[in-house]
């Protein structure tokens, strides 16, 4: 009987060719079909362009001019202190002019920041600070206001005040 040639395997030869036991034939057989294959770039996180570098920097401004007015202490939505950010009361996918504006950004928690992008009004109307959210958007951009919460809920004026439970 003839035995694998790798040192120290004492497993019967598979292949008399090759000299080799089958697991060994088997990682042979793969180093063989990875060499074959064509070689993948790495991931490359795409750079910013010079435009968007330039809207990074007015944001950033923008940010930096509202902690120095003390606009970044609490959350607007709830009180707290914790877990803050930054929040764009008209979306930045829809009025990306308004990103840098900043009548335009509110301080929130994470929970108060998800409840204005992703809440119903039921849940947007407990906000503390919904009064003056929907002023600012109707200083904005009216249409917005109109499209977003007028539509579903015309009890809302923002100039009678908001119903609250």
């Amino acid at each position: 009987m003839i035995y694998c040639i790798i040192e120290g395997c004492g497993r019967p030869v598979e292949n008399k060719t090759t000299g080799l036991c089958a697991s060994h034939a088997k990682i042979e057989r793969d180093k063989r079909k990875k060499a074959s294959l064509p070689k993948k770039e790495p991931y490359k996180i795409p750079s910013l362009s010079e435009k968007g570098k330039e809207r990074l920097k007015e944001k950033q401004k923008a940010y930096r001019s509202m902690e120095a007015k003390g606009r970044y202490e609490y959350c607007g939505g709830c009180g707290t202190s914790s877990m803050l950010t930054h929040s764009h009361l008209l979306p930045v996918s829809q009025y990306a002019e308004l990103e840098a504006v900043e009548e335009n950004i509110v301080c929130d928690c994470v929970t108060c920041h998800n409840i204005w992008e992703h809440g119903n009004w039921e849940a947007i109307h407990k906000l503390k600070d919904i009064e003056f959210r929907l002023q600012r958007c109707d200083e904005l951009n009216p249409l917005y206001l109109a499209r977003r919460f007028y539509l579903k809920n015309p009890e809302i004026l923002v100039n009678k005040g908001i119903k609250k439970e």
